[in-house]
């Protein structure tokens, strides 16, 4: 037996809330006595056993289910009220006095709210008008749940039940915890619902909009999407680490599996609402900057990869300053590389044009000033090899004679950026707030970097 009537009405609501409900399961109304349920489980169970069909019980539940649901209403009452308070009053035989549109408006709102329930389950992801039929109804089983549960009468009810039970276990501070715990009870199905589906948005928009609950349908979504946050914050975490370790394509493979759940977050509980969500999309996408950082550091200018890992990264960053720091870093490495594929054409085209000695004396300068941007003087080595392979004299070194053409120098002067990588603070929360700005790095000499920040790089000129 659960601790609570809460604890009670909690675990009942799920998706099979209706579905599952014991007096549906069993056919029985919910005024019936112990002494009718009895009778009836009897009667089921022995035609049961026998492979017969017994009038009144769902085809949609097996033997087991239905066991339970028997269970459910002998042998706790807390059970039995719950499952009452979501099935049909309006029956022969109540004795409750309540006004007389009361059951009505409740089962309304119970009908409304299983129907919802079952075309989500049978429709899955429905398209166009049923989608646009299937929000009515929610929109439906949301206002009448609110005008019953505003009704004292719906308390009296319930109040009756209690003294009609005459269990020695229930007292009045069952009607007080059903009270309190039903808004969220009736959000719960729907919530679980939204955060398992593969399109997450048409299910949250309900969830959102259900009425007068907007803060209570907020936390509970953040509640359920706690996974999803951790799967975040773990993905990035291990970004870090693949990058540590230098490990650059496995991060990038990492890095490129979060924006799936990044989108479903996003669907769930929006940027602009929900800090802890624009957190997360700041934290991703300086998991992408920091990955595109790393191609340019390691493997130079004229490895591209930066480029889509930056398109990516100013896609999924909320904060205005952390796209433009992130532009800022794509077209620094744009420039970089641009001033590095025409020097290293200038090279070809004095080699190929018969000065030698030229093209030479521009490699080995080249080599020199560029000795600190990534790659720079791989890239001088091989276009340099390739020309001698093609029959080009072309010597690299001190002894090469001649001079450097003025328009190369210009070139190579261009080309030595300073590349300063945007960070971001990634402290997570959860309601509606600023998300985080990119700042300048202020790390001591020698002080490790913050957790989940990009790191500031910057290559001088000689």
């Amino acid at each position: 037996m659960a601790e609570t009537t809460a604890d009670v009405l909690r675990a009942a609501a799920g998706p099979d809330l209706f579905r599952l409900n014991a007096f549906r399961v069993t056919g029985l109304p919910t005024v019936a006595d112990h002494r009718a349920i009895r009778q009836r489980r009897q009667q089921v169970v022995a035609a049961m056993s026998m492979g017969a069909d017994v009038d009144r019980i769902p085809s949609d539940v097996d033997a087991e289910e239905v066991r339970a649901a028997f269970d459910r209403l002998l042998e706790d009452p807390r059970y039995r009220l719950v499952d009452e308070l979501f099935w049909l009053w309006d029956v022969p035989g109540s004795d409750c006095g309540c006004p007389s549109s009361l059951h009505s408006e409740h089962d309304k709102a119970a009908i409304a709210h299983g129907m919802a329930l079952d075309q989500e389950f049978s429709k899955l992801d429905p398209p166009g008008a049923d989608r646009a039929d299937l929000d009515r109804l929610w929109s439906e089983a949301a206002r009448l749940w609110d005008g019953v549960i505003r009704r004292n009468a719906t308390w009296d009810h319930m109040r009756h039940r209690v003294g009609k039970l005459g269990d020695r276990r229930l007292d009045e501070t069952v009607i007080d915890e059903l009270r309190a715990g039903l808004p969220a009870a009736l959000l719960r199905p729907l919530v679980t619902l939204a955060v398992a589906s593969d399109n997450p948005e048409p299910l949250a928009r309900c969830v959102h909009g259900w009425i007068g609950r907007a803060d209570l349908a907020g936390d509970m979504l953040a509640e359920a999407a706690a996974p999803l946050y951790e799967t975040i914050e773990a993905g990035v975490r291990k970004t870090r680490e693949l990058l540590d370790d230098g490990d650059l394509d496995a991060a990038i493979e990492n890095t490129r599996g979060l924006p799936m759940t990044l989108l479903r977050l996003r669907a769930l509980l929006p940027p602009d609402e929900f800090r802890r969500t624009a957190n997360a999309c700041e934290v991703v996408a300086i998991a992408y900057n920091n990955c595109a950082n790393r191609v340019f550091e390691v493997c130079g200018p004229l490895d591209d990869r930066y480029d889509d890992l930056l398109n990516d990264a100013e896609a999924l960053a909320i904060n205005p300053q952390t796209r433009a720091t992130i532009r800022e870093n794509r077209d620094a490495f744009r420039e970089n590389a641009q001033g590095l594929s025409d020097l290293l054409d200038q090279i070809t085209f004095l080699a190929r044009s018969g000065q030698h000695t030229a093209a030479g004396n521009l490699a080995a300068h080249m080599r020199v000033r560029l000795a600190d941007l990534p790659g720079a003087v791989a890239e001088i080595d091989r276009v340099t090899a390739q020309l001698r392979a093609s029959g080009a004299r072309v010597r690299v070194g001190a002894d090469s004679g001649g001079s450097t053409p003025w328009g190369a120098i210009i070139t190579i002067g261009s080309i030595l950026l300073g590349v300063c990588l945007g960070l971001a603070d990634c402290d997570g929360d959860n309601r509606s707030a600023p998300p985080p700005a990119a700042v300048v790095a202020t790390t001591p000499a020698g002080a490790p970097a913050p957790a989940e920040t990009a790191v500031r790089v910057v290559w001088p000129a000689r």
